[in-house]
Order: structure tokens, then C-alpha cells, then sequence
């Protein structure tokens, strides 16, 4: 697998009210460029197929915004925290999300491309029918999210928590669980979802209970 990296300028503007100009750009569907955006917080912002690239987004909480049919590409958020926020129908491409938080954020049907995701919270987010190619997460908390209906290509996992998501209709590939918590998932009657999939002995008889078996 071969994780492109986001492509970032060396000479940022640095922006004082993001959200004011977010949202201008946004109605006015003119794209946001090379800027940088520190310790911001931005509330119930409505930031519609928001246009945002090559740019770094640091340590800004956004409360109850809309990201619907965004688009971010080569952009870095770090320390960032977008819990309950938005992003159905969005597109990630060349992008990091470092020590974030986006618990109970939504990324239905959304699209990630070579985008990584390492030291961040995504507990009970939902990914529905998300599309993830050549992306990395690591280090990360993905408990009771939701990815039914997801397609994975090329996806590379390590020091990751799954426990308790839904997989049910998703194609997960030859994808490697095996260096993370996998627990207790769910998928369809057969398990058609896990062909493939590559995990260690030990959650191969943590998984036999879904298929109502016993090891004796």
C-alpha cells in the first residue's frame, strides 16, 4: 500500500476567523487555499460543500457543524475536535487527522483517499457506506462506530480498538486486524463480510461465539 502524504506549502496564511471566512466561501463555492487556522472555535456553522486545500487546521473545536458534501484535500487537522459534527457525502483526499476527537460524527456515505488517522477518538461515528482507499489508522479508538455498507481497498491497521462496530454489508478486503482490539462485531448470518480478513489465533476464538460455536 502506498499512502500518498498531504502536500502542504511552506508559507500558510494565517486566518483569524475561520468560520467567517468558511462560510463566505462556501455559498460563494470559491475554494480555500493555503491557510492556517489555530485555536478557533467554531459553533453550529453551516459549511456546505466547503471547498478546503492544502491547509492545516490546529487545535479548533467545531460544535454542531455541517460538512455535508465538503471537500478537504492535502489538509492536516491536528488536535482538532469535530464530535457530533457532520461530514455525509464529503471527500478526503491526501489528508491526516492527528489526536482528534469526532465522537458521534457522522461520515455517511463520505469518500477517503490516502487519508491517515492516528492518536484520534472516532467512538460511535458513523461511516456507512463510506468508500476508504490507501488510508492508515492508527492508533486509534473506533469503538461502536458504524461502517455498514463500507468498501476498504488497501487499508493498513495497527494499535487500533474495533469493538462492538458494524460491518454488516461491508467488503473489508484482505484487510489486517491483527495488530488491534477486534471485538464483537457484527455482521451477516454467514460472515460473509470477514472472507478474508486477517486476524491473530487469539480473536479467531474470540469471533467463533458469532457463529455459535464453542472451542472445548
Amino acid at each position: 500500500m502506498q499512502n500518498q502524504k498531504p502536500k502542504i506549502g511552506d508559507n500558510l496564511t494565517v486566518t483569524r476567523n475561520f468560520q467567517t471566512l468558511a462560510v463566505s466561501c462556501a455559498k460563494e463555492e470559491t475554494v480555500i487555499r493555503g491557510i492556517l487556522c489555530k485555536s478557533e472555535k467554531i459553533l453550529s456553522a453551516d459549511l456546505y460543500a466547503l471547498d478546503l486545500r492544502g491547509s492545516v487546521l490546529q487545535n479548533c473545536v467545531f460544535e454542531d457543524c455541517g460538512f455535508e458534501k465538503a471537500s478537504f484535500s492535502d489538509v492536516i487537522f491536528k488536535d482538532c475536535n469535530f464530535s457530533g459534527c457532520t461530514f455525509s457525502e464529503s471527500w478526503f483526499g491526501r489528508c491526516r487527522f492527528e489526536n482528534c476527537k469526532a465522537v458521534g460524527a457522522e461520515f455517511l456515505e463520505a469518500v477517503l483517499k490516502h487519508t491517515e488517522m492516528e492518536n484520534c477518538n472516532f467512538s460511535y461515528a458513523v461511516f456507512d457506506r463510506t468508500q476508504w482507499e490507501n488510508a492508515v489508522l492508527k492508533a486509534g479508538k473506533f469503538d461502536d462506530a458504524s461502517f455498514a455498507q463500507t468498501i476498504w481497498k488497501s487499508m493498513y491497521l495497527a494499535d487500533s480498538s474495533f469493538v462492538k462496530n458494524n460491518f454488516f454489508q461491508s467488503k473489508l478486503g484482505n484487510v489486517s486486524f491483527a495488530d488491534c482490539q477486534f471485538l464483537a462485531p457484527t455482521v451477516s448470518a454467514h460472515g460473509e463480510e470477514l472472507r478474508g480478513v486477517q486476524i491473530s489465533a487469539q480473536q479467531a476464538v474470540d469471533l467463533i461465539g458469532i457463529f455459535g460455536l464453542k472451542v472445548i
